[in-house]
């Protein structure tokens, strides 16, 4: 019977009856044959602005093409940034310029509590004179001294203001140099993950808009094997979690993997079948991934191997 891309077979091997003398054991596992390899990680990197694809290559000068191994957060390429670049550079020294106004404002701010220190001292040293000597300094000086006092108060309370405004300046151009990185790395394309190129879409000197995919990268280290299980024969709770052999047919020979089944999937189909699929851990030989997505696969669950808890999606 066949189930969308995956066809069981005779789904679960049991033993009819305990083995007699010598004979070995029967695994107990469930057989599906046809299933998928398939990937788990891929993606398309897109461009994040508008502009000109300058480079397409390594911080190496290694050219990006197809069939090279990238590793997360790796330059690939870079758009035009000399705006950018130079934007940046402008904010940068507005933001410079800032901080500059902010030391002068904190500088203000020591003046005038020395202006109002020497005003306070001549009023008091004044008033001290006229409780010794009644009418030594006229009342005219005394309020000119008095107002001297006060406007330093006043002018320092300004210079405070002014400090506060100076840091809020500040910290706002320091944000616009942040916005301008941020615009400046936008225009360089890194690889999201660890992978492969295996598509090249577009080429040093073309015009790219915000979205337009740059390359295509696969994650080959890690693959999913899908198959599909029949309802009648096994039950989702029997096989979740269950550790699974994978069998690949090669050329000349055949290589295996284990795994263990990560995802049952909760809905049946019309067919009466459920999802189900395993990771595996891919391996090389002679440089090339011997699994590969798009082949096909034998899958043998293990029913009686312990079970690991399954993810509920995928």
């Amino acid at each position: 019977m066949v189930y969308g891309f995956c066809s069981l077979l005779a789904a679960t091997v049991l033993a009819a009856a305990p083995p007699q003398g010598n004979a070995p054991a029967k695994e107990n596992v469930a057989h599906l044959s046809q299933c998928v390899v398939s990937l788990i990680d891929e993606v398309e990197v897109p461009a994040r602005v508008a502009g000109v694809l300058m480079t397409l290559q390594t911080e190496d000068g290694a050219a990006v093409r197809e069939g090279l191994r990238v590793s997360r957060r790796q330059l690939l390429g870079k758009l035009d940034d000399a705006d950018a670049l130079a934007r940046q550079k402008a904010a940068e020294l507005e933001h410079r310029v800032a901080e500059g106004e902010a030391k002068k404002a904190e500088a203000g701010i020591s003046a005038a509590d020395a202006t109002v220190a020497v005003a306070g001292a001549e009023v008091q040293e004044s008033e001290a004179i006229n409780r010794k000597a009644k009418g030594s300094i006229p009342p005219t000086q005394l309020r000119r001294q008095q107002l001297t006092e006060q406007r330093a108060k006043t002018e320092a309370d300004v210079a405070r203001r002014e400090a506060e405004t100076a840091s809020l300046t500040v910290e706002s151009k320091g944000a616009q140099v942040e916005v301008a990185s941020i615009n400046t790395n936008h225009h360089r394309i890194e690889s999201p993950l660890d992978g492969t190129v295996v598509q090249v879409y577009k080429h040093e000197g073309e015009w790219v808009s915000p979205g337009d995919p740059i390359v295509r990268i696969v994650y080959l280290d890690k693959l999913r094997v899908e198959g599909y299980l029949d309802i009648t024969r096994q039950l989702p709770e029997e096989v979740a979690g269950r550790p699974v052999r994978i069998e690949l047919s090669l050329k000349n020979r055949k290589e295996v993997f284990n795994g263990r089944i990560s995802y049952v999937s909760p809905l049946v189909e019309l067919s009466g079948a459920y999802r189900v699929w395993a990771e595996i851990e891919n391996r090389e030989k002679d440089g090339f991934p011997i699994a590969r997505p798009g082949v096909t696969a034998e899958m043998f669950i293990l029913l009686d191997q312990p079970a690991a808890a399954a993810k509920p999606g995928p």
